[in-house]
């Protein structure tokens, strides 16, 4: 029989390298990084787009 849940999970190479992008991008885009600049705005949104797309793939891992 097939499961259509297990189809549904995240690989665990895709996991492997979901983190390895989250990483390089909370390091570009980490706040800390962009003091006092005009891209300082631009890296807190893409920094907290970031945390909320590793956060959501993170639920999906922890739900099985």
């Amino acid at each position: 029989p097939c499961d259509a849940a297990a189809l549904m999970r995240p690989s665990l190479q895709f996991a492997h390298n979901a983190v390895e992008r989250f990483r390089q991008s909370a390091l570009k885009w980490h706040p800390d990084r962009w003091p006092l600049s005009d891209g300082k705005i631009e890296a807190e949104v893409n920094f907290k787009r970031a945390q909320e797309a590793y956060d959501c793939l993170r639920q999906l891992h922890c739900a099985d």
